[in-house]
């Protein structure tokens, strides 16, 4: 199983080098085509990119793959009569494992992809990470879905400390990832990336980063049996409708026989 992790080397890449796939030519105003435009890159940086890209699309059904079976399986713990902490420890050893090797993967496409720019686009590109960091998030357990579950008075409240500690969580954990991803950075700065160095760097993490997947676990089971067995229900049926919408909005390619 493959958990992604959320940074590639450019802000675009979040959306382009684990998921969409890679064509030709980048529509008119999307985000590959922002992208170029912002760093100026030539015609030539723009096809080698495009060639790095395209050359991980295999891994990236891969990676869908294995992470739709680890999704699966969270939620079977989720909707567990019963909270099951070593069960989630399991899990996510073996998630985190399989993430490290996404992780350095995609360390090293940033790495390639950092040799392509000159001076001047790197220093834009820096700019541009340290802007990702600033953009908010969205509010944990929200959304107008969550009004047609129809809480009551007591769940709301209950919500209402859930969200405050997810909150924090997630405040806690965006400045962790934004500290790894600034020394990560720095050893691609300095030509110092090697699988060596970054295995060290990333086992400074990895506790860390073990503890915030296992609180949002958690919190998400919590959510779930804060819920009646009818809104449970229509919990379901609001996801399978937003998967549905999603299908059709962004179709697979289809894989020859």
């Amino acid at each position: 199983m493959r958990t992604f992790a959320r940074k590639l080397l450019l802000p675009l890449a979040i959306g382009l080098s684990l998921g969409a796939t890679v064509q030709a030519k980048e529509p008119p105003h999307g985000p590959m085509h922002k992208m170029f435009e912002e760093l100026q890159l030539s015609e030539q940086q723009r096809q080698d990119i495009r060639t790095l890209f395209k050359q991980s699309r295999e891994d990236r059904r891969v990676f869908r793959e294995d992470g739709q079976i680890l999704h699966e399986q969270k939620q079977a713990l989720i909707e567990a009569p019963s909270w099951d902490e070593q069960a989630a420890l399991a899990l996510l050893s073996e998630a985190q494992a399989e993430r490290r090797t996404a992780m350095w993967a995609r360390a090293q496409m940033d790495q390639a992809v950092w040799n392509l720019l000159t001076e001047e686009q790197r220093e834009v590109w820096a700019d541009m990470q340290e802007e990702r960091f600033d953009r908010p998030d969205r509010a944990p357990f929200s959304g107008r879905w969550l009004k047609k579950l129809g809480l009551s008075d007591e769940q709301q409240a209950t919500l209402a400390e859930l969200q405050a500690q997810a909150k924090a969580n997630r405040e806690q954990n965006h400045s962790l990832m934004q500290a790894f991803d600034g020394q990560e950075l720095a050893l691609i700065e300095k030509a110092s990336l090697t699988e060596a160095a970054w295995q060290s760097l990333y086992e400074q993490y990895q506790p860390q980063f073990q503890t915030a997947a296992l609180q949002r676990l958690k919190q998400r089971y919590d959510f779930y049996h804060l819920l009646t067995a009818e809104q449970q229900v229509k919990l379901e049926q609001f996801k399978q409708r937003h998967k549905a919408h999603k299908d059709r909005s962004h179709p697979r390619p289809h894989k020859p026989d």
